[in-house]
């Protein structure tokens, strides 16, 4: 649809807001309902001229993700036509923003058409599974929004706000011995290649304080996370057991509960003060859960993998409390999360720190912790569903205003973000998230899609750290000048791969001496040696291994 028109009652013929109206859209292509294209395919979008076409000039401006422009004046033998917008060689990559308006005799008859393109290189994984990816990312089983991550490199998909109705507790067994699976909903994600990171845990009101004269919460939302009481944790533990049987061969992960160091793992609701009642010892009443689930879920299928602890690095008693229930046994692989509005990707920018505090208990009892890590929710944006920015991405006349958003930053956060979580050697980071898009004002927690629910640049931008990146393995950082570095990474193929990286304020002059050494911007744009680091990510091919990658800063 490319028009509404708002009138009296029964005027109902549509009226074009000129003598002419321009539509735009792409061609059927593997992703192009995500308005994505890839390198392999025409850089063409089509066009059509509604109403008056005969003895017009179309005006054609076409802007890529630098701002560069490109104006072209077109003479259609038609009303339908197309127009190549591939007239920036050095820049094939992230997103064009085509305008096309109608002119006659030097005067505008049309308003102006917009359509943004993202053009990303094929991923590696595309069309199929990924098991061992490190990217996932939060999503409602939307279509045209699961081919644009797919496309963007993202391969798993967890289970929460965003598809936490088809796994949770209270939407499976309503009421005791009622079940209700939603296997077309998690068959969506799966026909999209995208591996499912299921959530075990909520409770129905018949199974927690609610269903047994507790005081209702104000909030729907928060009455679905309350713990189960004690007498209903073999519910919980065959609830456990029915999921991971009904959906074995579709979901292998599952991680217990969300956030239980907070309101989110509640035994009652105070309405004298309007908050959720803790536990006193709520590590040990989460290890309780864990436990029933662990067993419960392993009776169902041996070879499931269940996460465990659901913690942060603001919840390091929570998690010694857990270890000191014995809730470490229960689990295979560790859950954590994290928020954190800064620039990482670095020697010295606290994750690592952060990661080592919070697991501290474990390694105190165990020695080490040697299981692996996922960062099933966490964003580099914000912190909060109220501190999210808008995200505009590189739209123009869409807007009723004047788009000053550093879409740049955005892009350069969440690939930080990711870079640093790789070299801290977690084995898979859940971005969160893709369901906040309301309108282009209104993004809570949004990353990656604007606020329409197609394609920021940002997705481009992580686009080209998972080309790179996925199956890599880290080797080291470089120290190439005061603030910046290289993360050297070794390919499948044994050939090398950096990040030139640093804080925000370092600058430095960057070159690389390896034969057929090549070099990208954010995107994946080419560029030329010697690289000016002036705070955004860059990259860095070389045919050669590691050990042999020669910097000349």
């Amino acid at each position: 649809m490319d028009g509404i028109r708002i009138a009296e009652e029964g005027e109902n013929k549509y009226c074009r807001a000129g003598s002419a109206e321009i539509a735009l859209g792409l061609s059927a292509s593997d992703a192009s309902e995500a308005r994505i294209q890839f390198q392999d395919e025409p850089s063409k979008i089509r066009y059509r001229i509604l109403g008056e076409w005969e003895g017009i000039t179309l005006a054609v401006s076409i802007t890529n993700i630098r701002n560069e422009t490109h104006e072209i004046s077109l003479v259609p033998d038609s009303s339908d036509g197309e127009i190549d917008y591939g007239v920036f060689p050095q820049t094939p990559f992230g997103q064009f923003r085509i305008n096309v308006q109608a002119m006659k005799n030097g005067k505008e008859i049309s308003p102006v058409a917009e359509y943004v393109i993202t053009r990303l290189n094929r991923p590696v994984f595309w069309g199929k599974d990924a098991p061992d990816s490190f990217f996932g990312v939060h999503a409602e089983p939307i279509s045209n929004i699961l081919k644009a991550l797919k496309a963007g490199g993202l391969n798993w998909v967890r289970l929460h706000d965003a598809g936490g109705q088809y796994s949770l507790w209270s939407s499976i067994e309503p009421e005791k011995g009622t079940w209700k699976f939603f296997d077309p909903e998690l068959k969506n994600y799966r026909n999209h290649d995208l591996m499912i990171y299921g959530q075990l845990g909520g409770s129905p009101v018949w199974a927690n304080y609610y269903g047994k004269g507790g005081p209702k919460t104000p909030s729907s939302y928060f009455i679905r996370f309350c713990a189960p009481t004690d007498d209903h944790l073999p519910d919980f533990e065959n609830y456990a057991y029915q999921m991971v049987k009904h959906y074995k061969g579709m979901i292998q992960d599952w991680c217990l509960w969300n956030e239980p160091w907070g309101s989110f793992f509640h035994k009652g609701y105070d309405p004298a003060h309007d908050e959720y009642i803790c536990f006193d010892n709520q590590g040990a009443a989460y290890a309780k859960v864990l436990k029933a689930a662990y067993k419960g879920a392993k009776r169902a299928d041996p070879s499931v993998r269940i996460s465990g602890f659901g913690t942060t690095s603001s919840a390091d008693r929570f998690t010694a409390q857990i270890v000191e229930a014995g809730g470490f046994e229960y689990c295979d692989e560790i859950d954590y999360h994290q928020y954190a509005p800064r620039y990482f990707g670095f020697p010295g920018d606290g994750m690592k720190k952060g990661l080592d505090q919070t697991f501290a208990p474990i390694v105190k009892k165990y020695g080490s912790i040697g299981k692996n890590i996922i960062m099933s929710e966490g964003s580099s944006l914000t912190t909060g569903s109220n501190k999210g920015k808008p995200l505009y991405g590189i739209y123009k006349y869409v807007l009723p205003w004047k788009n000053t958003e550093n879409y740049h930053d955005a892009g350069d956060r969440i690939v930080r973000f990711l870079l640093a979580y790789h070299v801290s050697g977690v084995k898979r980071v859940f971005l969160y998230t893709t369901h906040g898009h309301r309108n282009l004002t209104r993004c809570s927690f949004q990353l990656l899609l604007a606020g329409d629910g197609y394609p920021h640049p940002s997705l481009a931008a992580l686009s080209a750290f998972a080309q790179n990146t996925e199956g890599s393995r880290f080797i080291e950082y470089r120290k190439l000048s005061p603030e910046v570095y290289a993360a050297v990474f070794e390919k499948s193929n044994g050939s090398s791969f950096a990040v030139i990286t640093g804080k925000k304020t370092g600058r430095g002059t960057v070159h690389c001496s390896n034969p057929g050494a090549q070099a990208a911007d954010l995107y994946g744009n080419p560029l030329s040696f010697p690289l000016k680091y002036m705070g955004y990510l860059q990259y860095i091919t070389a045919p050669c291994p590691p050990d042999k990658l020669t910097f000349n800063p």
